[in-house]
């Protein structure tokens, strides 16, 4: 099939532009909006992003206030993993896996493995589209790569809830801790 290898062209060419490319201004919301219409990979004309999505994703946490009206490379980095990840995971999980990996790495470094892991998906996923789909066969195809895709939602969503528990117990320690260390010292002090 002749689309077949525009969808796996497409995939394999378009990513998201290095750090260093990014604009090294701050853009506007509408700018923003315009931009990140070309970092991800789309197949209508449907936007990616609103300027209601923007705020949402500021309120819910995901996404750093604009620096007055403005928004800059660390913006653009969070939104593209932000665009990434909708279609597969509600805004609070998005909220809560960006926040978990910020507190590891610094914004360029985060977005630097983000581009080298879309990249490597979209072309692993371009490999595996079978060259040989026939139009009686697409139905049946269609739903096949629809249940992988249902397969790895659910290891998605059951590896972020193991990372919330352990996240939840590892801060149920330190608590525990920190209050031991308190109820001695004050122990100490009123010995004395």
């Amino acid at each position: 099939m002749k689309s077949v290898k525009g969808i796996k062209e497409k995939l394999r060419t378009t990513k998201p532009v290095i750090w260093e490319q990014l604009p090294d201004i701050e853009l506007y919301k509408d700018q923003i909006i315009a931009y990140m219409q070309r970092q991800l990979i789309s197949y209508d004309d449907n936007e990616l992003l609103t300027g209601a999505m923007i705020n949402n994703y500021i309120k819910a946490g995901a996404l750093p206030r604009p620096n007055g009206k403005k928004y800059g490379r660390e913006h653009i980095a969070l939104l593209t993993a932000i665009c990434a990840l909708k279609p597969i995971m509600s805004v609070s999980d998005m909220e809560y896996l960006l926040k978990s990996q910020n507190e590891n790495i610094d914004t360029e470094s985060f977005y630097g493995l983000l581009c080298a892991d879309i990249e490597k998906t979209m072309q692993t996923t371009a490999d595996n589209i079978d060259d040989n789909l026939e139009e009686d066969n697409l139905p049946r195809y269609i739903v096949s790569i629809a249940l992988q895709a249902a397969g790895l939602r659910l290891v998605c969503e059951s590896l972020l809830r193991l990372l919330r528990e352990e996240n939840a117990e590892k801060e149920r320690v330190k608590k525990e801790k920190s209050s031991s260390k308190k109820d001695k010292k004050e122990n100490k002090d009123d010995k004395k």
